[in-house]
């Protein structure tokens, strides 16, 4: 009987060791498995860097000049700022002065004010433009009132243009647009046309 017992017992104490074997060796896998898991994870792809603003912004502008009987001096600073490679927006601010000696006594006047645009790139060198703009003269005909007078003309304009590189950060462009409110006091409803404009652009 005694024989019976102590035999039952190893087998128990056998059983026992094993299973507590079978267990650590469980554990010492799952360790190891999700030790490989951890690292095969690929690293997060970094992010890509910022534009500065330097990169961001660019400047340009317009300048006109015209001697003879007839004076005329136009200039026009622009900001601009890129949001993305493919659309920017500026601020233009205008001046422009008018002189004609051919008349008594000679006409004299001068515009200023300020245009808001907006630029989109379909491919590298065209693009679509959307633009608008307020204009204060000092002496502008009114065909309805048969007078001049001073007045503040509103314009928006909407069209398209060329851009060519100029080197590493300039470009050459020429542009046309058409005015779309056509007030009665608008210098672009005469004739209907469209206003082309040619100029140098750093940045855009």
């Amino acid at each position: 009987m005694n024989k019976i017992i102590c035999s039952a017992l190893t087998v128990l104490t056998i059983s026992l060791s094993l299973q507590t074997l079978a267990q650590e060796d469980s554990s010492a896998a799952q360790q190891k498995d999700t030790t490989e898991y951890v690292t095969k994870t690929p690293e997060p792809t970094p992010a890509a860097p910022k534009r500065s603003i330097k990169e961001k912004i660019y400047f340009g502008g317009n300048l006109g000049l015209s001697f003879g009987d007839v004076t005329s001096i136009s200039i026009e600073p622009l900001i601009g700022w890129k949001w993305n490679p493919k659309l920017s927006s500026g601020f233009v601010l205008s001046y422009w002065y008018y002189k004609d000696n051919r008349y008594t006594p000679t006409y004299e006047s001068s515009s200023y004010g300020y245009r808001i645009f907006s630029r989109y790139r379909i491919i590298p060198q065209i693009y679509v433009h959307a633009e608008w703009a307020q204009f204060f003269y000092e002496d502008i005909y009114d065909p309805e009132t048969f007078t001049r007078g001073s007045a503040s003309v509103p314009y928006f304009f909407v069209g398209g243009g060329l851009s060519q590189p100029m080197g590493s950060n300039a470009h050459f462009f020429i542009q046309a647009l058409y005015e779309v409110i056509q007030d009665n006091r608008s210098v672009y409803r005469a004739n209907n046309d469209l206003y082309i404009s040619v100029g140098v652009a750093a940045g855009f």
